[in-house]
């Protein structure tokens, strides 16, 4: 699979803030189209999470009911969190947005986060959006 480089992008110093230091290390390609994004609505990417490492992850997925069965595979889970191993975030590749009226505001940009070939996990309990990159291969569809 190659990688369409006709995707907007933008300088993210301009667009995206990272509200913990430690989060800045996303893909940045990634970053590019979020601040491309950015500023397409007129906003400026408030990231309140980003990357994880893999313990990271493994405290993520535990906190939402994961844990290890005796030959060591993860099971359980809610479903908030990927399995250790196979999250986007642990590749860079995935953010928690913070915005005001953030899920509202985003699903109305849906047409615009799809130009930017990104896709979305909305959850309806918070306002977090999580933002996923995706990459072009021939289909116009997420």
């Amino acid at each position: 699979m190659k990688l369409s480089l006709k995707y907007p992008i933008a300088d993210p110093s301009k667009r995206v803030i990272f509200l913990n230091s430690w989060q800045w290390e996303i893909d940045p390609v990634f970053l590019g189209r979020l601040a491309s994004l950015g500023q397409a609505v007129g906003k400026r990417i408030r990231i309140s999470s980003g990357y994880r490492n893999y313990d990271e992850q493994v405290r993520s997925y535990k906190s939402t009911g994961g844990h290890q069965d005796a030959i060591g595979n993860w099971v359980g889970g809610n479903g908030k969190a990927s399995v250790p191993g196979r999250s986007w975030h642990e590749f860079g590749c995935a953010i928690i947005l913070r915005m005001h009226g953030s899920n509202r505001w985003i699903r109305q940009q849906l047409q615009q986060v799809r130009k930017h070939y990104l896709s979305l996990v909305c959850t309806s309990r918070s306002q977090k959006v999580t933002a996923h990159q995706y990459m072009r291969t021939g289909t116009s569809s997420l």
